[in-house]
């Protein structure tokens, strides 16, 4: 999986968005660790177009379809290659539920305990 190319993304939809995005603008995902959305922050509603309980027990490639042939969690952890490139800063394809693509920030953290194997996502609009 490689991150979405700047020049393929509507990079320009994104450039009206304040440079200085509110808390509520950063959407907060709760995945297990087949990817299946657990839960999610009011802001995902406001950021994708979807209301709560359309999104619960859907798998996250609905809102980020480069996710949808990924193992999000090997051996325990976060996939090595998606840890690199979110780290990276690479862009990331999101998908409102209007049918629009934009481009997003996206940072993983493993909440994984002996009993688990949960993933919190976070996704914000790119910001330059």
């Amino acid at each position: 999986m490689m991150p979405v190319p700047r020049q393929q993304i509507n990079i320009s939809a994104c450039e009206s968005t304040p440079s200085l995005l509110a808390e509520d603008e950063t959407a907060a995902l709760l995945l297990d660790k087949r990817g299946m959305i657990r839960g999610c922050n009011n802001a995902t509603e406001e950021l994708f177009g979807y209301r709560r309980s359309e999104v619960f027990w859907q798998h996250v490639s609905m809102l980020l379809p480069q996710l949808a042939d990924i193992e999000l969690i090997q051996d325990g952890r976060i996939n090595p290659r998606l840890r690199f490139l979110s780290r990276i800063g690479g862009y990331f394809q999101a998908l409102t539920r209007r049918g629009e693509y934009f481009a997003s920030d996206l940072f993983l953290l493993d909440l994984s305990n002996p009993d688990s194997s949960d993933l919190r996502v976070i996704v914000r609009r790119y910001q330059h």
